[in-house]
C-alpha cells in the first residue's frame, strides 16, 4: 500500500511539473504575442512603411549604373542586349523564352528576372499575360526626313530649264 501510495505522489509531482513547463510556456507565448501587437497592432498591419516603387527605382537605377547588380551577375550586360533585342522590333510583345531563345539560351528565369527588373526601371511594359515590349520612352525616335528645298538637286545652268 505504502509503494502504490509513493507511485501516486510520484505522478502527481510529474504532473505538476508538467503543468508548470507548459504555464512558462503559455507564458513565453503570451509576451510573444503582446509583443507582437504592441509591434505590429491588432490587424497585424505593419506600423513601418514598406518600401516604395521610387524606393527600388533608385536602387534599381545605382545597380544599373555599376553594370552589375549588387551580386555580379551582370544584369548590366543582360538588359543592354535586351534592350537591342527589343529596339530590333519594339512593336512587338515578346514572352520571358522567346527573349532566352533569341539571346542564345540563356536560362528564362534569368531573362525572366532582368525582364521584371527593367519592367521596375520603366524600361519595359509588362502585359498581364506576361508578354514585355519597350516602354514608349525607349523606343528611338526614326530618323528625321528632310522635305523642301533641301532635298532638290541644286539648281545648275543644265538643269535650270
Amino acid at each position: 500500500m505504502l509503494a502504490a501510495a509513493r507511485a501516486e505522489v510520484r505522478r502527481r509531482e510529474e504532473a505538476l511539473v508538467e503543468a508548470r513547463d507548459k504555464l512558462a510556456a503559455m507564458e513565453t507565448m503570451e509576451q510573444a504575442m503582446q509583443w507582437c501587437t504592441a509591434r505590429y497592432g491588432r490587424d497585424g498591419t505593419d506600423p513601418i512603411t514598406p518600401p516604395t516603387p521610387a524606393d527600388h527605382k533608385r536602387v534599381d537605377e545605382a545597380q544599373s549604373n555599376l553594370g552589375t547588380d549588387q551580386h555580379g551577375s551582370g544584369r548590366g550586360e543582360r538588359s543592354a542586349l535586351i534592350t537591342s533585342l527589343f529596339r530590333a522590333e519594339p512593336d512587338r510583345w515578346w514572352k520571358a523564352r522567346e527573349v532566352a531563345d533569341a539571346l542564345g539560351g540563356l536560362k528564362a528565369n534569368n531573362i525572366r528576372m532582368s525582364l521584371n527588373h527593367m519592367t521596375r526601371m520603366e524600361r519595359l511594359i509588362k502585359s498581364p499575360d506576361a508578354r514585355y515590349r519597350l516602354a514608349p520612352s525607349q523606343i528611338p525616335d526614326p530618323p528625321a526626313l528632310v522635305t523642301g528645298q533641301a532635298d532638290a538637286a541644286p539648281v545648275t545652268a543644265s538643269n535650270a530649264e
